[in-house]
C-alpha cells in the first residue's frame, strides 16, 4: 500500500513542481529527485522527536510521505491567495497530462 501513497505523492509533488516552478516535465522529476534525498533525510530525526527511536517500515513510510506532501505544499504556497478547489483540479489535470 505505502508504495502506491508515495507514487502517488511524488506524482502530485512533480506535478506541483510543474504548475508553480518550472514548466518541463523533465525538470519536476529531477527536481523531487534531487529533494528527495533531503526529505528521507528527515524522517528519522523527525521521527526521533515523536519518541520514535527505531521505526518501522510502516512508521518511517508514513512520515516521509508527510513530508513529500508538505514539499508539494510549499510549492503552492508561495502563489499568495489562491482558489484550492482550482490548484486541486489543476494538479490533477497535469497528473494525467505527465504521467
Amino acid at each position: 500500500m505505502w508504495d502506491k501513497i508515495i507514487v502517488s505523492l511524488q506524482q502530485r509533488w512533480e506535478a506541483c513542481y510543474y504548475l508553480f516552478a518550472d514548466a518541463r516535465a523533465v525538470r519536476a522529476h529531477q527536481a523531487f529527485l534531487d529533494n528527495n534525498e533531503k526529505y528521507q533525510a528527515e524522517v528519522r530525526p523527525r521521527l526521533a522527536k515523536k519518541g520514535i527511536a527505531k521505526p518501522t517500515r510502516e512508521q518511517f513510510l508514513a512520515e516521509y510521505a508527510l513530508i513529500i506532501s508538505e514539499g508539494a505544499e510549499r510549492l503552492i504556497l508561495p502563489d499568495g491567495e489562491i482558489d484550492r478547489a482550482e490548484v486541486e483540479r489543476d494538479i490533477a489535470m497535469t497528473i494525467a497530462e505527465l504521467f
